[in-house]
């Protein structure tokens, strides 16, 4: 197993063992998005208590192989009740096609909590041959 699939175990099978102590949920529109498409990523509270988030934004989306995430340290509460719906375009610079991540992390009781949510990133391909007998033959 490398280490890529060993970290994304590692990081689900910590978040499964925490979740019934949760009050929020993470959740994308999709599990396959090609570059250049809008993510929906919706974090929901639906217990009755307020909980904080530790850094602005409170999610990161990055490549399982290429940790790489950058947020203000600030606390913001998070209403209970509350939905908040995040247009996330996957042409940020940053991700590259393969196995992606959102990572989730709030406070709540005095604990730090994370949940995660895994997608696919792929590049498209393009649907005209782009061989030089076929760019000459278009402009003939």
């Amino acid at each position: 197993m490398n280490g890529t699939k060993f970290l994304l175990v590692i990081l689900m099978a910590c978040c499964a063992a925490t979740a019934s102590a949760q009050s929020l949920t993470l959740s994308l529109d999709a599990i396959v998005y090609e570059l250049g498409d809008i993510m929906q990523i919706t974090i929901a509270n639906p217990s009755d208590q307020d909980v904080e988030f530790l850094a602005t934004p409170p999610y990161c989306v990055y490549n399982v192989d290429h940790v790489d995430c950058t947020s203000v340290p600030e606390s913001t509460t998070f209403a209970a009740g509350s939905v908040w719906n995040v247009d996330y375009n996957t042409d940020d610079g940053v991700l590259t096609a393969g196995a992606c991540l959102v990572l989730l992390t709030w406070l709540e009781d005095g604990t730090t909590h994370h949940l995660t949510e895994v997608f696919s990133l792929t590049t498209s391909v393009p649907d005209t041959p782009v061989s030089w007998g076929a760019l000459k033959g278009r402009y003939r």
